[in-house]
């Protein structure tokens, strides 16, 4: 399968679930500095619990201009012999978030939306440098094999992405 349409699925799940929690979430934040504002919310996708976050609104075209790549990183939740995600898999992914907060997220990258359920956690990031962020991913892990980690890249410089999970969350929200 291409890359660019697994990536699309992706984003199309994450637009989903964003629907899903388009009724959970109280209203877009108000107007400020951008990137400045996470927009976080609870709801169920096909009947499982979801969490979504995403900014809430695009950046200037400058800066999307200037990182072209988006990057969707993604951890494959382990379960144990009941196939529930124990509480120490879920801290694992929560340090894998803090660690991509240092290691990934810079002037290389910005993390835009993500999602977890019961499955997978996911972070979507745009880069002006995807090799940067390749290598960085790649060290993280060559330093623990362990990692259920995956990764994609994909041109996207129109942030088409991020777009699908904005509109998405901006229609339902003007249905109500």
């Amino acid at each position: 399968m291409d890359i660019a349409c697994r990536c699309s699925g992706l984003f199309r799940l994450c637009a989903g679930a964003a629907l899903a929690l388009a009724f959970a979430a109280p209203a877009l934040a108000a107007e400020h500095k951008p990137y400045a504002v996470w927009v976080v919310g609870e709801g169920e996708k096909n009947g499982q619990p979801t969490l979504v976050r995403w900014r809430d609104k695009m950046p200037d075209v400058d800066f999307k201009v200037a990182h072209p790549w988006c990057v969707e990183i993604t951890w494959r939740f382990q379960k144990d012999a009941t196939g529930h995600v124990t509480r120490e898999e879920t801290e694992r992914a929560t340090d894998f978030d803090t660690a991509l907060e240092q290691e990934v997220e810079s002037d290389t990258a910005t993390e835009v939306a993500g999602f977890s359920d019961g499955e997978h956690r996911v972070w979507i990031f745009y880069a002006n440098d995807r090799y940067k962020v390749e290598a960085a991913l790649d060290t993280m892990k060559r330093d623990d094999a362990s990692l259920p980690i995956s990764y994609e890249t994909h041109e996207d410089k129109n942030w088409e992405g991020l777009a699908l999970v904005l509109g998405t969350v901006k229609e339902r929200f003007q249905q109500r």
